[in-house]
């Protein structure tokens, strides 16, 4: 089932509880992820305009608690995402993200 989906999870460094995952569309989680229980990673939308697209999760990424990841976003190498977000956009590499929507409050480099 998740083959067929292109699902691809490197060595995580810890997931919590409860991680969902809908199998829509490619799906990639790369070495060193951290990923707070009840996280959501969405790859379709029907809402407005329907939208079927990947996501990815670079290396070291930090994903807080109940964080909403919507369909075609990137979240780049060692970037945080605060507990709660909903990342509707690409986040860079070193970014520190919160909010609804998510939005950069710094960079950690």
């Amino acid at each position: 089932m998740y083959r067929k989906a292109g699902i691809n999870i490197g060595d995580p460094r810890g997931f919590g509880g409860h991680v969902w995952i809908d199998m829509w569309a490619p799906v990639s989680i790369a070495e060193d992820v951290l990923m707070g229980g009840y996280t959501f990673i969405l790859t379709h939308t029907w809402m407005g305009t329907p939208k079927v697209e990947g996501v990815t999760i670079k290396r070291g990424a930090q994903i807080g608690v109940r964080v909403i990841i919507m369909p075609g976003v990137t979240i780049g190498v060692a970037a945080t995402v605060g507990a709660g977000s909903v990342v509707t956009h690409n986040v860079p590499d070193y970014a520190v993200v919160a909010g609804s929507p998510a939005r950069l409050l710094r960079m950690k480099k």
